[in-house]
């Protein structure tokens, strides 16, 4: 449906449009043939009032009329009181259910937590807030907070120390699943590319090594991602791990994960290749546990395979995380609950799941009529089936993040044993530590000295264009880098 829009406030319809689509997923912005109109009126004198307008048949409104708060910036407040108004206004005209996270709809909702805790603000106001301010669902309140707290501690010790990470993008895997949309190749089809591509990443990663040392950075974590690393041949494997091993100072490093996300792109050389490079974590991702599913999602490894190559990494000593997506073509909760009673015998340090989100470019959105999803009841189901047994093997959440388009209106949660935090999670979502993103489609997140975001850099997704264009990336990171230390 086409939805018009009049606004005193007309840049406002860009911090709605997500609040809107919870309730109209396929709402187009625009005038002509309009089913409907949305009128927002705002005015912030001695307080803020809106004044929420649905107009169709007949008129639905909403006012809010709210104080200014000394914890919130006012245009963050008018923002927040606009969002609100139009989600209470559309859970009247359409019933509900609405959404558990209410109007907190961006991608990383920890972040206004730890920013109420930096004020002082207690646990319990923290939800509270949450709750009244937000709308959350109780549940989600709980979990937010619960995450916040265990990252905490990581969180000041970053503050104090200013250390930086380094993520590299490795673009090849052996297929291309049908929920991706991460910048990856078929390595069968994209092979050329390799001697190229990984000749341009060790440029960028010497010119990285060149102001770590001038600047004398303390490098925390590291990690290589992708795609799927150790997709490539053991040479070009063993000769990059040995050229970053080389390249970085070691002393701080506290965390060097490899993204090991296919089995089959597994054996003992490469845990060896990984074991004598310094690697400390390694992220073997099922996603699922049923082979049928396996299959129909392009991913050509067995079950066993899984199981194999978790105990062959197990006996190398490394940390281990795996993924799990739920909400995959064709299953219920009951297959989440057969492949999560498998997590519980396996006992991975870190379990990542996933909720399935429709990627504007994967298959499965492209072809979404040709796959049975499950719907937003079911969705809730598999998370809480997931959350119970994660609990239940003694694991806590220690990050979280959500996505657009992610069934249900639901979250990505991250667990964890007692001392198995992955540092690199956290401080990518919390944007508290400088990242320097390297490779095909990785981002840099420039953190000033007070612990402030001040810019993001993105590479881009494209191999032959990121070839293309190496000298003035680097160029363009460098800078931003030396502008902040």
């Amino acid at each position: 449906m086409n939805l018009d829009f009049e606004s005193n406030r007309p840049e406002l319809l860009h911090t709605l449009e997500d609040v809107i689509r919870i309730f109209m997923p396929g709402v187009k912005f625009a005038s002509i043939n309009a089913s409907a109109k949305l009128r927002i009126h705002v005015e912030s004198n001695e307080d803020i009032q809106v004044l929420a307008q649905l107009i169709n048949n007949n008129c639905l409104e909403e006012k809010i009329r709210e104080g200014y708060h000394q914890d919130e910036e006012p245009d963050n407040q008018v923002r927040r009181l606009v969002r609100l108004a139009v989600y209470q206004l559309l859970l009247k005209k359409t019933g509900g259910p609405g959404s558990p996270w209410g109007v907190l709809t961006g991608v990383r909702p920890t972040k206004i937590v730890h920013r109420w805790l930096d004020q002082g603000r207690t646990l319990e106001e923290v939800e509270r807030n949450l709750i009244h301010r937000y709308t959350l669902a109780e549940e989600k309140a709980r979990l937010l907070v619960q995450v916040a707290r265990v990252q905490r501690p990581f969180l000041l010790s970053i503050s104090s120390l200013k250390p930086v990470s380094i993520y590299m993008g490795i673009p090849f895997c052996p297929t291309r699943c049908v929920y991706c949309s991460f910048a990856g190749e078929p390595i069968n089809r994209a092979g050329a590319l390799v001697p190229a591509y990984l000749s341009a990443l060790r440029e960028e990663i010497a010119s990285v090594r060149q102001l770590i040392a001038e600047f004398n950075l303390h490098v925390q974590a590291v990690y290589l991602g992708g795609g799927t690393p150790t997709c490539l041949s053991e040479s070009d494997f063993d000769g990059l791990l040995t050229f970053i091993r080389e390249s970085i100072p070691w002393a701080g490093v506290r965390e060097f994960t490899v993204e090991a996300g296919r089995p089959d792109t597994l054996d003992k050389t490469k845990f060896q290749i990984m074991k004598e490079s310094g690697v400390t974590r390694v992220s073997i991702n099922p996603q699922t546990m049923h082979q049928e599913t396996l299959d129909l999602i392009g991913r050509k490894h067995s079950v066993e395979e899984i199981i194999e190559k978790y105990y062959q990494a197990i006996e190398m000593k490394f940390d281990i995380n795996m993924d799990l997506i739920l909400g995959l073509p064709g299953e219920t909760p009951d297959h989440v609950e057969s492949t999560m009673e498998q997590m519980a015998k396996l006992k991975p340090d870190n379990l990542t799941v996933h909720t399935l989100a429709l990627k504007r470019n994967s298959v499965i959105n492209r072809e979404r009529g040709t796959f049975r999803l499950a719907n937003s009841k079911d969705a809730e189901e598999m998370l809480e089936i997931s959350r119970k047994k994660a609990r239940e093997m003694g694991m806590y959440p220690y990050y979280l993040y959500r996505q657009k388009n992610i069934l249900g209106q639901l979250e990505n949660t991250g667990y964890c044993f007692p001392g198995k935090e992955c540092l690199y999670n956290i401080s990518i979502m919390e944007e508290r530590q400088t990242i320097i993103g390297l490779g095909v489609g990785a981002g840099s997140k420039f953190v000033n000295s007070q612990g402030q975001l001040e810019d993001a850099v993105y590479n881009p997704k494209d191999i032959i264009y990121y070839l293309k264009q190496l000298n003035l990336l680097t160029k363009k990171k460098i800078d931003k880098l030396v502008s902040i230390v």
